[in-house]
């Protein structure tokens, strides 16, 4: 039997992309401070214990 509604219309849609796009901003956030804190590859193996 076909779906009675739109995928489009699932009302938990917006807040999968609303949890994907917070996701990725901290991912993005993380990253830029990883690259201040180890600019270059060697300083973060250097840093490795």
């Amino acid at each position: 039997m076909a779906p009675t509604r739109r995928p489009e219309a699932n009302p938990l849609r917006p807040v999968a992309l609303a949890t994907t796009l917070v996701a990725s901003a901290e991912l993005l956030a993380r990253m830029d401070r990883f690259d201040e804190q180890y600019p270059t590859p060697y300083s973060a193996v250097a840093a490795l214990p």
